[in-house]
């Protein structure tokens, strides 16, 4: 995934096959979440980034591109294909 990339889906928000997981400290719910995606049509997990958007609005803050550029970085985007 690209910066670029990243920053589309920011701008797009969570769905069915996005999920952004700023704590990661319930590893149940982690490990359901992959178990999902695994199971079906795939999806990203982005680690480290919180959902912020404003349904509808297309609004986002920088505080979350700085958050999903660290991910990046980091290698902490999870994807199931």
């Amino acid at each position: 995934m690209t910066l670029m990339e990243l920053k589309e889906q920011i701008v797009l928000g969570e769905d069915s096959r996005h999920q952004f997981k700023w704590d990661v400290a319930n590893t149940d719910s982690l490990a359901a979440e992959m178990a999902t995606f695994a199971n079906c049509k795939g999806g990203t997990i982005f680690l480290g980034m919180a959902d912020v958007q404003e349904k509808g609005t297309g609004y986002f803050c920088a505080k979350k591109v700085r958050d999903g550029e660290r991910a990046l970085r980091r290698g902490n985007i999870i994807q199931f294909n």
